[in-house]
């Protein structure tokens, strides 16, 4: 009977951390997302590397969360500065473990695809952000509150890179936005992603 009840709360407990993975802020399910389900997911990055890509996508994780509240008209200032402020301390958190990446000998090859990686998020993020703020739906108190985050989170963190450097941005930046815009359901113009793909892995 005691097996039969520890398998069920891990049950319980798998089902609930599987739900909360598509929480947003507000939702019931939401600290266990952020408290619990990424600390663990962390665990599981074993390397330098493997960290600082965690990071990042933590990042994107929090964008994504934005860009949900916002097709919603649910973002409002209070949304907005609390959500600004976990993107804020994951930004710097995740710049701090690339720059130690870089010092590493033979690791500032891949300190510097992730910083890529984070450029072409941001990228990205900027673009879906303009067009739905540019929805005829959207409510003037959720664009001045995207404007905001947009300026204070997206516009302080884009970095100017080598014209190679920012050519992978460009071509990841596609990559992101569609996969993006494919989850949200809105069409989208098709470009040419196995060229896209074979210019990135040059």
């Amino acid at each position: 009977m005691i097996p039969f009840i520890i398998a069920l709360i891990i049950g319980l407990t798998g089902s609930t951390a599987s739900i909360a993975e598509k929480a947003i802020p507000g939702d019931f399910l939401y600290g266990v997302k952020v408290h619990i389900n990424e600390p663990v997911a962390g665990i599981f990055s074993l390397t330098k590397e493997e960290k600082t890509e965690w990071k990042e996508r933590l990042v994107e994780r929090r964008l994504d969360e934005a860009q949900k509240l916002i097709s919603n008209n649910n973002f409002d200032e209070k949304v907005r500065v609390e959500l600004e402020n976990k993107i804020n301390n994951q930004i710097e958190d995740f710049n701090k473990s690339v720059s130690e990446l870089a010092l590493q000998k033979n690791k500032s090859t891949n300190s510097s695809n992730l910083n890529i990686r984070f450029q072409a998020s941001l990228d990205a993020y900027n673009n879906i952000f303009g067009k739905l703020n540019n929805k005829a739906t959207t409510t003037e108190e959720t664009k001045t509150e995207t404007t905001k985050l947009v300026n204070n989170i997206i516009i302080e963190n884009v970095k100017v890179l080598p014209p190679e450097e920012t050519k992978k941005v460009n071509i990841l930046s596609n990559v992101i936005k569609r996969d993006v815009e494919d989850d949200m359901g809105e069409k989208h113009y098709e470009d040419n992603d196995e060229k896209d793909n074979e210019e990135f892995d040059d």
